[in-house]
C-alpha cells in the first residue's frame, strides 16, 4: 500500500495542563523522521480493524466545512484548526480527559485522494515541540530517548 503524504498539520490538546496549542503551519515533512511518523500513523489507521467509518450529517458544521474545503472555499489549515477546536470543546465536557494530538493529513493511496483526521493519545517516548515564529505557530513531535 503506497501512501504519499501531501501535507499534514498537528494540534495539541493537553487536558492535564489545560493547554491547547493550535498550529497554523504544516509539519516539516522534509524531515525523514517526521515523514516516517506521519506515514506510519496513516498506514496504521488504514489497517486498524477498530477504525471508524461513517457519514456526516449534511447539516453538521463540520460537513459543511469539508464541502467548503473540497470546493476550495476554505483552506486546510483553517479546516484542521476548527476541527481540533471542535474536538476540544466536545471532549472538555467528558468525564475522561485524556490528552491527545490531532493530526489532519492530506494524502494519496492507490491514486485516490484522502483527507484524514487522526487522533492519538500522547505516548511516552515522544515529546512536543512548539515553534512560535514570524510565520505563526508550528507544532512538531519528536522521539524522546
Amino acid at each position: 500500500m503506497d501512501i504519499i503524504i501531501k501535507r499534514a498539520i498537528l494540534h495539541i490538546l493537553d487536558f492535564q495542563s489545560n493547554m491547547t496549542v493550535i498550529s497554523n503551519q504544516w509539519l516539516d515533512l522534509s524531515d525523514p523522521a517526521m515523514l516516517d511518523f506521519v506515514v506510519k500513523h496513516v498506514e496504521n489507521s488504514m489497517k486498524d480493524s477498530g477504525r471508524h467509518r461513517g457519514e456526516f450529517q449534511p447539516q453538521s458544521r463540520f460537513s459543511q466545512m469539508v464541502h467548503q474545503y473540497l470546493n476550495q472555499e476554505l483552506d486546510l489549515i483553517s479546516l484542521s484548526s476548527t476541527a481540533a477546536t471542535m474536538l476540544h470543546d466536545e471532549i472538555i465536557q467528558s468525564d475522561s480527559l485524556d490528552s491527545m494530538d490531532v493530526m489532519m493529513v492530506e494524502f494519496v493511496r492507490s491514486e485516490e485522494q484522502y483527507l484524514g483526521l487522526l487522533c492519538f493519545q500522547n505516548k511516552m517516548g515522544y515529546v512536543h515541540q512548539v515553534f512560535n515564529g514570524d510565520d505563526g505557530v508550528r507544532n512538531e513531535i519528536m522521539r524522546h530517548y
